[in-house]
């Protein structure tokens, strides 16, 4: 039984850090470029729910600004949001 148990809690460890993938189609409220950040939320909700988005330096954010509307695949790592795709 404690083996059991033992192995069920490494499982649960081991998952809580694994990258989830995601897509949304969401409106983009702020660039940090410096920071290489984005701040976006899904069509129709308040600015005070945006989500922030690291992107990487293989990501071109030249393009964005506030009010843009963007697609997104990004991976959730740790509780932190990674672009992996940014498109209009």
């Amino acid at each position: 039984m404690t083996r059991i148990v033992a192995t069920v809690g490494s499982v649960l460890l081991i998952a809580s850090g694994a990258a989830l993938a995601a897509d949304l189609t969401g409106e983009v409220q702020g660039v940090d470029r410096q920071k290489r950040t984005i701040q976006v939320t899904m069509p129709g909700e308040c600015i005070c729910n945006a989500v922030t988005y690291e992107v990487p330096t293989t990501v071109d954010m030249g393009w964005l600004s506030p009010g843009v509307m963007v697609t997104i695949t990004y991976t959730m790592t740790n509780n932190v949001n990674t672009v992996t795709k940014l498109a209009k």
